[in-house]
């Protein structure tokens, strides 16, 4: 007698596009940007606890023109695996991050931004995970305790990034910061990207500067 024939289907998948540059690339990067992040926030201290962001505008300095490049090489490149039919894509902010010892990011989105990412200028094993919380607030209705924790049980995943680690993601995913371990700064390049009819009058950051 045939037995009956099992698929799992993925329905609706959510997608992380995780792009790993090569040691000589990132270093050629990180000359370019880390001095002028840290001209831009010389005159803040980096204490514990705290997270330093610039202005929203590096994608227009100089100095951030090659890591542009690849951000929106891979953009384009998300976009099209997408099958997506769009004119272009615009930057629509881009910010510095610099975080000391048990510093946090709380669980936030992007609004009003189709794709958005993070570079790894400078992370070390303590610093280097970001977490991407479920997006099916439904699945909280009921939750029975679980055997082992996988792929397929899970409300969160956490993605591991070394120097030179480049992430796209939807900007709607909630995503968050564990508290740093280490006395290492941890210092990243968050940006926002929408397309273009729509990033000229709604995709720019809707906060300022801040220091957490």
């Amino acid at each position: 007698m045939n037995q009956p024939k099992k698929q799992l289907v993925q329905l609706f998948p959510t997608y992380l596009w995780k792009i790993e540059f090569p040691d000589e690339l990132t270093r050629s990067i990180n000359q370019s940007i880390l001095p002028l992040i840290e001209r831009k926030l010389q005159n803040i201290p980096l204490t514990a606890d705290k997270v330093l962001q610039t202005e929203q505008n590096l994608h227009l300095e100089p100095e951030f023109a090659e890591l542009v490049k690849y951000i929106y090489l891979y953009a384009n490149s998300a976009l099209e695996f997408l099958n997506y039919d769009y004119e272009d894509i615009q930057i629509t902010g881009c910010w510095a991050n610099i975080s000391g010892m048990g510093s946090t990011h709380r669980r936030h989105s992007h609004p009003n931004n189709y794709l958005s990412g993070v570079y790894y200028a400078e992370v070390t094993s303590g610093n280097n995970n970001i977490i991407f919380h479920d997006p099916r607030a439904q699945t909280n209705t009921i939750k029975p305790p679980v055997k082992k924790m996988t792929f397929y049980n899970s409300d969160h995943m956490i993605a591991e990034v070394t120097p030179g680690t480049l992430l796209f993601f939807p900007a709607w995913l909630h995503h968050s910061v564990p508290t740093s371990q280490v006395d290492i700064r941890r210092v990243s390049v968050a940006f926002n990207l929408m397309f273009l009819q729509f990033a000229e009058t709604m995709g720019r950051p809707m906060w300022e500067k801040n220091i957490y």
